[in-house]
């Protein structure tokens, strides 16, 4: 198949690949919904799901006047990294893989499969916490806030709601 570079963009420089943007998450949905894939030892990586998380946060739902840490306890896996960190403070959230010693403020406990599933949108967040494979530990106000600031993947997708067909008097 050949296509024409002006289809992604253009071929100045800087300008390429801007026109597939809106194509790449099309492609990564399709391949959510078809590709058959068990989240097995091989599969699951600790420090691509957190990065990811770190990017995609929403930290709009946590306090501008104070620092906020949650601590993230993951197992399931063989690297010796179980722990990371997220730092919520100014409006933005760092990540890191080594205790910055700031008192936690929530702890996150989950199995990466879980956590995976969930941040891919195979499981609800809340269903995971109401079965216990994953755990919320921390004041109720930052269980709630981590629930509204954990954004899910950019390929999340909410549930479709039927299509309500309404007859307009054509």
């Amino acid at each position: 198949i050949e296509v024409d570079e002006s289809y992604f963009g253009g071929k100045r420089k800087g300008q390429r690949g801007r026109g597939a943007a809106g194509k790449v998450p099309v492609f990564g949905l399709w391949s959510q919904k078809w590709l058959d894939h068990e989240y097995t030892e091989e599969h699951l990586d600790p420090s691509l799901l957190m990065w990811d998380n770190r990017r995609n946060v929403d930290c709009r739902f946590m306090p501008d006047d104070k620092r906020v840490m949650v601590e993230f306890k993951l197992h399931g896996y063989k690297s010796k990294q179980k722990s990371w960190w997220l730092i919520f403070e100014d409006s933005e959230a760092d990540l890191c893989n080594k205790d910055p010693g700031y008192e936690i403020d929530l702890y996150v406990k989950a199995h990466i499969r879980d956590l995976t599933e969930v941040w891919v949108s195979r499981r609800r967040l809340n269903e995971a916490v109401r079965d216990g494979s994953l755990k919320l530990e921390g004041a109720l106000r930052q269980v709630r806030n981590f629930s509204k600031c954990f954004s899910l993947s950019m390929l999340h997708q909410p549930p479709r709601r039927p299509i309500q067909w309404r007859r307009h008097g054509l």
